[in-house]
């Protein structure tokens, strides 16, 4: 089984939002976040943690058993992006 990219998932959370008639806003409220995360989720900028991936699968009627993140994964690559940023941040302050 193929684990979806994550335009996979954002399609599939705006496309079961849209088909309950509900906006971005409503969908935050009812999912205790905030509106902006759903925006995001939507572009597939970020993924729902596992918390959030339960409460839009019970509201919005859609599977998310086929992802299979490890979230402790999701965790790492994070860190190491901070740390890239980081690295680069000090790098330009070195070059002045």
């Amino acid at each position: 089984m193929d684990v979806p990219s994550r335009l996979d998932i954002a399609v599939r959370i705006r496309t079961a939002r849209k088909k309950k008639g509900w906006s971005q806003q409503h969908l935050a409220d009812l999912a205790g976040t905030g509106r902006h995360s759903i925006i995001r989720w939507e572009l597939g900028k970020n993924l729902p943690g596992s918390l959030y991936r339960g409460i839009l699968a019970d509201l919005l009627d859609i599977d998310f058993s086929d992802l299979e993140r490890d979230e402790d994964e999701e965790q790492l690559l994070s860190l190491l992006d901070k740390i890239a940023e980081i690295h680069a941040r000090r790098q330009l302050g070195s070059a002045a």
